[in-house]
């Protein structure tokens, strides 16, 4: 009798197990098919550029073991860029992408597995589904800018995995897998600590026999923190940090809280809330009643020692942008998170009403979750897709000015206030030409350029003007005219040909009449600019959106044009002049 019930107990099981990973696949290729469709249009962003950059100017074990002040240690996914980057190129990010997503769907199974041990696979699978849209981390679900934060994910959670069979294969693997984690990205220190717990916990004297699993990669890891990490210039000091950490950690359970629950104001992603500290200290107040009142598991301690150094590692991370609202912290925190969870519910029966009851509101909650994160997860991808097209278009800019442009232009200058700047290129011009000679660029042809919405044309032109120093230089004495003038394309003052060869006089009667000017491929001479109520504004691709400033000093003034690969002509939109201004070809 006993045997039978155990039976049916264990084909129970099994049966929910296959209901839960058909779910979990469904869901996966929704996901998918979410971000494909609403992110299309995506390139390289951020991180991404750097690490091309120095995959084209250095080679690749410099690349791997000299990252730049206050970068880390990331070698397996330094060499995936490197094999993508000389075999793929860089012009068609979607392999990324499908990379990123395959480690996203990676991570959410692994959870599903782990977490099904403890909790069993239909209560394990809310939280597994809600990994898949977690849009409130849209830094690493939406695009592929966190492929080393996913690998190192990734290779930790199968170490967890392995860990749990104790045996000498599986623990040569775990070791193998903390190894890649831990070099592929800093949270493998979570799961370092993590594999000491789990290792520790054994009976003597294999504890100590086992030591190697987590010490052999920390002593890696190590070496080459102490050796070759170039420490960042400026930054708070160690006493300072250690004083901000329990106020950090305190903030960054809060906003996994509210990303794991969906309690967060979507789009704009306001993580910290009232709401968000009360299921906070819920979750704090429940672990330690269990910690407290019963004998919990070696993996209870694994998992929650791994959580409290992931939510506390971002404090000690040089740079700027390293608050616990940023989202690509959130993606391994609410991994975490949830099996922390898990380990909370393990062997609690779900049989009597309330624990059904409780069950039940869980799953209600991360339903909620799901939905919620779901929304913010298309909407990111439709950010990066335009952030993506609008820097496609400038670097459109940067190849037409190859030849005239300087080395140090950067085409995202923060120090240049410009319209709707992505600030998702960091490099150099003479860095992207270095890039783009060996892995090729992503930037639209003119052609494609022209069929873009108007803000992407506009971004284009603004960074194109700068990088030929469009502006109009003083002169004494007009120059020698071409035998065009300038055509009109419209006009709402008088623009008529002036007496001198080559030239229009623009007469207006109003400060809101203008006349619209396509100017020869050489520029053009103004005369008459400088009056004070004058506005001058140029085109090309896109609307009047670049602004030119008139030469106060004299009246007579020169607008040169580099010559470029396109022949789509500059555009001149002259606008509220009180008196007579003359503009020629050259």
């Amino acid at each position: 009798m006993r045997g039978s019930s155990r039976i049916a107990s264990v084909s129970r099981e099994e049966g929910q197990a296959r209901v839960a990973w058909i779910v979990f696949a469904v869901a996966a290729v929704i996901s998918i098919v979410v971000i494909v469709v609403a992110g299309s249009g995506q390139t390289l962003k951020g991180d991404e550029w750097g690490i091309a950059d120095r995959l084209a100017t250095e080679p690749l074990l410099h690349a791997i073991l000299h990252a730049p002040p206050g970068k880390y240690l990331i070698v397996l996914p330094t060499v995936f860029y490197k094999v993508a980057f000389s075999t793929i190129g860089i012009g068609d990010y979607l392999p990324y992408r499908a990379v990123g997503m395959a480690l996203t769907a990676a991570t959410a199974a692994l959870f599903l597995v782990l977490a099904a041990r403890r909790v069993g696979s239909l209560m394990a699978l809310p939280g597994a589904v809600l990994i898949l849209f977690l849009g409130s981390s849209g830094e690493v679900t939406s695009t592929a800018l966190r492929i080393p934060t996913q690998v190192a994910l990734v290779a930790g959670l199968g170490m967890l995995l392995l860990l749990e069979r104790r045996d000498l294969r599986a623990d040569l693997a775990a070791c193998g897998l903390l190894l890649v984690s831990i070099t592929s990205h800093p949270l493998g220190t979570a799961f370092a600590v993590a594999a000491a717990v789990l290792v520790l916990s054994r009976p003597a004297p294999e504890r100590w026999r086992r030591a190697w699993v987590f010490g052999a990669p920390l002593v890696v890891f190590a070496a080459w923190y102490v050796t070759l990490r170039e420490p960042f210039p400026v930054g708070p000091s160690l006493g300072e940090q250690l004083r901000e950490l329990p106020r950090f950690e305190i903030q960054s359970l809060a906003v996994m809280a509210a990303a794991a629950t969906g309690v967060f104001h979507w789009p704009t992603g306001h993580l910290l809330t009232p709401l968000s500290y009360a299921i906070a200290g819920a979750i704090v107040g429940v672990t330690a009643a269990r910690a407290l009142t019963t004998r919990v598991p070696a993996e209870f301690w694994a998992v929650l020692a791994a959580l409290i150094v992931l939510l506390g590692a971002p404090a000690f991370a040089p740079g700027g942008a390293r608050t616990p609202e940023a989202t690509r912290y959130i993606f391994p925190g609410v991994v975490m998170l949830l099996l922390l969870l898990a380990e909370l519910a393990r062997d609690v029966s779900f049989g009597t009403l309330r624990a059904r009851f409780a069950g039940g509101a869980v799953a209600a909650v991360l339903l909620f979750a799901i939905v919620c994160n779901a929304i913010v997860l298309e909407q990111n991808a439709r950010m990066w897709a335009a952030a993506g097209s609008q820097l496609r278009a400038e670097l459109t800019a940067l190849d037409l000015a190859r030849g005239h442009v300087g080395g140090l232009f950067r085409a995202e200058d923060p120090t240049v206030p410009a319209p709707n700047q992505t600030r998702s290129f960091g490099l150099t011009a003479m860095g992207y030409f270095a890039t783009e000679n060996d892995f090729g660029s992503p930037a639209l042809t003119p052609a494609q350029l022209r069929l873009e919405p108007p803000a992407v044309r506009q971004a284009a032109d603004f960074v194109l003007a700068r990088a030929l120093a469009l502006h109009l230089s003083p002169v004494p004495s007009m120059p020698p005219t071409g035998d065009q003038p300038p055509r009109v394309l419209a006009a709402t003052a008088t623009a008529r040909p002036s007496s001198r060869r080559g030239c229009r006089t623009i007469r207006s009667s109003g400060p809101s009449r203008s006349v619209q000017l396509e100017l020869p491929p050489g520029g053009a001479a103004l005369v008459g600019a400088n009056q004070q109520r004058t506005q001058l504004a140029l085109a090309r691709f896109g609307d009047y959106a670049v602004p030119l400033e008139p030469a106060r000093s004299t009246r007579i003034a020169l607008l040169r044009i580099p010559p470029d690969a396109d022949p789509m002509p500059w555009r001149l939109l002259i606008r509220g002049s009180s008196r007579p201004i003359e503009a020629c070809g050259l």
